[in-house]
């Protein structure tokens, strides 16, 4: 008998997960077009990528990069509390990055 779970789709939409579909779709106009956005920018990035998501917030993009060397980047004063265990916890303004240290910054 074939395993129903191999035929049966991803949680959410679109192959994201259920999570990220309801994060979208609390301001849908303004989330939609950033993860059509993101999705296209994670697709294009070769595995093992550096990918340093500033101001990432709950970084809940973070799935779509799973591919990718994925950090996260946000200030000591965000709102998200997500922030508080971000990689790197420094103000855009003064982040210390090595010359070339980076192949995409994702800023959303």
């Amino acid at each position: 008998m074939p395993d129903a779970s191999a035929s049966r789709p991803r949680p959410g939409t679109r192959g994201i997960s259920e999570a990220l579909r309801e994060w979208v779709e609390e301001i849908p106009l303004e989330r939609g077009s950033i993860l059509d956005f993101v999705e296209q920018i994670a697709a294009s990035a070769p595995p093992g990528e550096r990918v340093l998501d500033l101001g990432a917030g709950d970084a809940p993009y973070r799935e779509l990069f799973e591919h990718t060397a994925y950090r996260t980047s946000d200030w000591e004063r965000s709102l998200h509390a997500g922030a508080r265990s971000a990689d790197i916890v420094s103000p855009a303004w003064a982040l210390s990055l090595e010359d070339e240290s980076g192949g995409v910054i994702l800023c959303t």
